[in-house]
């Protein structure tokens, strides 16, 4: 997928990254969801922040699961696509 595609329709891609992070947090007792407004266009990047849903989430695993991500939307040849971590 070009830069341009993914950069005309983000909404897509962020609920790609959503399944994929449903998918990866299957067997954990939380989950990483994407908040509504938690995307947005930096420099022909798609920046996506993801978050805990529930306090207590080590940071080590939750950046290892959106490092994981990332990884499968490159071998989909989704590229430009940064996931960020938010911690509360």
């Amino acid at each position: 997928m070009t830069t341009a595609a993914v950069l005309n329709d983000p909404a897509a891609i962020v609920r790609q990254v959503q399944a994929i992070l449903d998918a990866l947090c299957k067997r954990k007792s939380w989950r990483l969801r994407i908040p509504k407004d938690g995307y947005r266009i930096h420099d022909d990047w798609l920046v996506v922040c993801a978050k805990p849903n529930r306090a207590g989430v080590r940071a080590y695993d939750h950046v290892e699961l959106l490092s994981a991500a990332e990884k499968q939307l490159r071998g989909q040849g989704i590229e430009n696509v940064v996931l960020v971590p938010v911690l509360e």
